[in-house]
């Protein structure tokens, strides 16, 4: 589910290459301090705004699929009553070719069709076969093709994204209004792209919204991060789908007074029965630990369900599994991040890589199926790492496997059946630059990928870091395009 520091994911490695940008500030870990007590309520008041014509690029997607050759069969016998190059009739390539509208195919003319193999007019490719998301789609048209890019106005940055039942697209990230503070943003698009409403929570300080996830009712439940100046605290609100207010004021939680006395929420994931469980940071002794908390559907923090690790560390992300909650980040052992994945509920378990560093820094779920994306800050190029796991209730997190991506980061994970979606980036040949990266690859055979789309331009930091896939397998992908060294959130749409 989540430049971003935390949104989700390992954002502190992403947000470091956005130190010379106003909205570098907005996504960066933050401080940890003494415990304390929750309080409901908030400072912060929404502002909505409509928008029916958007600013929207279109970006050319990058995919690895063939444009498949013709084939021919054994020579045919030639018929006067079915003259060679006619429709069913005998035909050699080269030698006879066929009329107009016709291709040769195993020895016969035939109507030129998407599917035969043969390139014809108005096909991207044409493998020949009837498997979708393979690098060329069952239409014959790219598999990771941008069907549409859309860019936010103004200093912006977005982390997540969720695709209603109706197509309708909602995405949260952070609107930057000055050099040093920003308010947590909603937008909702439509699903051919256009931006219908963004809703804003001013707040003084540097606030981000890092995760959201649908409710059953069609309501939005979103987590975040305030900065009163002397504090920050873990933010989550609930708003309808028309993008009016679900709860009078949101939910804050925070660990007292002191100025380093923060919390905050990184993601959030809803249950069948309405509970929000939202995960992040709570400052404790002098640092920052493990929190998981439980918010009612009408916004009551149920304070005794805060998870406090003995180690100093973070839960980036979450992901729900039938009644099991999965938290997904790291702690701190011997000075160095480990990555650490936790079950909630029946059966709860842990499963901890002490013996490497880096973050779980985003996971993903489906039936007793786990998986979770680890950094490699140990490796001199941006990669990063695929866990697998199985996972229930009786038998906890049993690890399959580790693969490893090189060269390429993943910040947001979905999972497309047996398939995996990631985007994040890639990095230019010069330095820190990078490209907004998608790729889809098969769970078991991780590394090989099934296509990629590299978007972003020449001499720019640009990053995916958040990604879901619709109803149609379309994928949705969101995250920012560094325009001038100003970054401005982004979200498109790619075929499968």
């Amino acid at each position: 589910m989540n430049a971003m520091a935390t949104a989700r994911a390992a954002r502190s490695r992403v947000a470091a290459t956005l130190a010379a940008a106003a909205l570098a500030a907005c996504f960066v870990d933050g401080g940890g301090g003494d415990d304390g007590d929750g309080s409901d309520g908030g400072g912060a008041t929404a502002t909505m705004t409509a928008t029916s014509d958007p600013t929207s690029a279109t970006s050319s997607a990058s995919a690895g699929p063939t444009t498949g050759g013709a084939s021919t069969g054994d020579d045919a016998t030639t018929d006067p009553a079915c003259p060679e190059g006619h429709l069913d009739c005998p035909c050699a390539d080269g030698d006879a070719p066929c009329d107009a509208g016709l291709q040769c195919v195993a020895g016969e003319c035939a109507l030129a069709s998407c599917g035969d193999g043969q390139l014809d007019e108005g096909e991207a490719c044409d493998d020949g076969d009837d498997e979708e998301g393979d690098g060329c789609n069952t239409d014959c048209q790219l598999s990771g093709a941008p069907r549409w890019t859309l860019a936010l106005e103004g200093s912006s940055a977005l982390a997540d994204v969720v695709v209603a039942g109706d197509g309708t697209i909602f995405a949260v990230g952070a609107r930057v209004h000055a050099e040093t503070a920003a308010d947590i943003m909603l937008v909702r698009a439509a699903p051919d792209g256009a931006l219908e409403w963004e809703l804003t929570f001013a707040n003084p300080g540097t606030d981000r919204g890092l995760g959201l996830a649908l409710m059953g009712d069609g309501d939005i439940a979103i987590a975040g991060v305030i900065d009163d100046g002397d504090h920050t605290s873990a933010w989550i609100h609930r708003v309808h789908p028309d993008m009016s207010l679900a709860w009078l004021e949101p939910t804050r939680y925070w660990a007292g007074a002191g100025a380093d006395d923060n919390s905050r929420a990184n993601d959030v994931v809803v249950d069948p029965s309405g509970t929000i469980h939202a995960v992040g940071a709570r400052g404790q002794d002098g640092g920052v630990h493990f929190l998981r908390a439980e918010i009612a559907g009408d916004g009551k923090f149920d304070y005794g369900d805060v998870d406090i690790n003995e180690s100093a560390g973070e839960a980036l992300a979450a992901t729900l599994t039938g009644e099991l909650v999965i938290s997904c980040g790291y702690i701190e052992l011997d000075g160095e991040q480990r990555a650490l994945v936790r079950t909630t509920g029946a059966g709860a378990s842990e499963w901890l890589l002490a013996d490497a560093v880096g973050r779980a820094t985003d996971c993903a779920a489906q039936g007793d199926a786990l998986y979770v994306l680890r950094s490699a800050p140990d490796l001199p190029t941006p990669s990063h790492y695929l866990e697998r796991f199985t996972v229930s209730a009786s038998d906890g997190l049993v690890h399959l496997d580790t693969q490893l991506v090189e060269s390429v980061d993943a910040l947001g994970l979905a999972v497309d059946g047996d398939e995996l979606l990631t985007t994040g980036f890639a990095q230019e040949e010069r330095g820190a630059l990078t490209d907004f990266l998608l790729r889809r690859a098969r769970a078991s055979a991780y590394p090989e990928e099934r296509w990629s789309s590299r978007q972003g331009d020449v001499d720019a930091v640009d990053s995916g870091v958040g990604v879901t896939v619709a109803s149609d397998r379309d994928v949705i992908a969101v995250g920012w395009f560094d325009v001038g060294g100003d970054a401005h959130g982004w979200l498109g749409r790619f075929t499968p």
